[in-house]
């Protein structure tokens, strides 16, 4: 959390009590640290709504949040600080790079910053005050498309969502390991040669979390009836343009990589049924975005 020279940090333990690992965080804290436990795990978008709270209560404008495998650039503070005061920006977010996709290609170009429709959490700095009038992070999600939905109502309320290009975030995204191989070279060729990232992951293996699956289909079903006044969510993160497309790209590709099949069609099912239920709630109780 940043206020005019002064650092505070919150820390939101999302998992059950543990004696050992409370005792070495107690050890830690200290009067620039505040320690959040419901001895639960409570989804993303409820912590980052309970640090938020915490920001505002102690009268902070900005507020930077990082996942727990997080490495933080070490330039963070004092590029992000350039902007602070520039009352038209909802959020600032830096250039992502997962080194292990070796198809992901950095912006080389000149400009300080680029505007961009989508910031993911980690290592984003937010204004408290636009979190607020946005509506917050919505709870109903609990992981997958948090920020995506998030993103989507800043640019929805005019704010600008800068990419300080100078601010680089080597983020892991999903459990993969690279076929070191002739048959992952291909893939890469291919990708470099169509000018398709997802053709490049094709070069890798990854492990498919069934979880994941159910939270990704139910939110986007939800998501896109709540924003339906703003345009919907959008299918950008899947390299689509419709459900359809994501259906058949997201889900068919999960079945196809994931091991445990059984499993992934079960979540697409129950997913696809649970999104299709709080649509339907949003529906009846009118709870638009607009």
């Amino acid at each position: 959390i940043l206020k005019v020279n002064n650092i505070k940090t919150i820390l939101f333990d999302n998992t059950e009590y543990e004696d050992e690992k409370h005792n070495v965080i107690n050890k830690l804290v200290d009067k620039d640290i505040i320690y959040i436990s419901e001895n639960k795990n409570l989804g993303m978008s409820i912590a980052l709504n309970r640090i938020m709270e915490i920001a505002k209560k102690n009268s902070y404008k900005w507020c930077i949040t990082f996942d727990q495998d997080t490495e933080i650039p070490e330039n963070v503070i004092t590029e992000y600080s350039k902007y602070l005061d520039d009352e038209n920006i909802g959020i600032l977010t830096p250039q992502l790079m997962d080194k292990r996709r070796k198809y992901m290609k950095l912006y080389e170009g000149d400009d300080e910053y680029t505007l961009i429709n989508q910031a993911i959490t980690s290592a984003s700095c937010t204004r408290v005050d636009v979190w607020e009038e946005v509506g917050k992070y919505d709870e109903k999600l609990f992981i997958d498309l948090v920020d995506t939905d998030f993103s989507k109502r800043c640019i929805a309320k005019k704010y600008d969502i800068y990419r300080i290009n100078s601010v680089i975030l080597n983020q892991q995204f999903g459990d993969i390991q690279y076929k070191d191989n002739a048959i992952g070279r291909f893939w890469l060729k291919m990708a470099k040669i169509f000018k398709d990232d997802r053709i490049g992951k094709l070069s890798y293996k990854k492990k498919v979390n069934p979880l994941r699956i159910y939270y990704t289909n139910r939110n986007i079903i939800y998501l896109n009836e709540r924003l339906k006044k703003i345009g919907g969510i959008g299918y950008e993160n899947y390299k689509c343009k419709n459900y359809f497309s994501f259906f058949v790209l997201f889900n068919f590709l999960s079945i196809a990589r994931g091991k445990k099949k059984i499993k992934i069609i079960k979540a697409v099912h129950k997913g696809r049924k649970d999104g299709k239920k709080l649509a339907k709630e949003c529906k009846k109780s009118n709870n638009y975005f607009e």
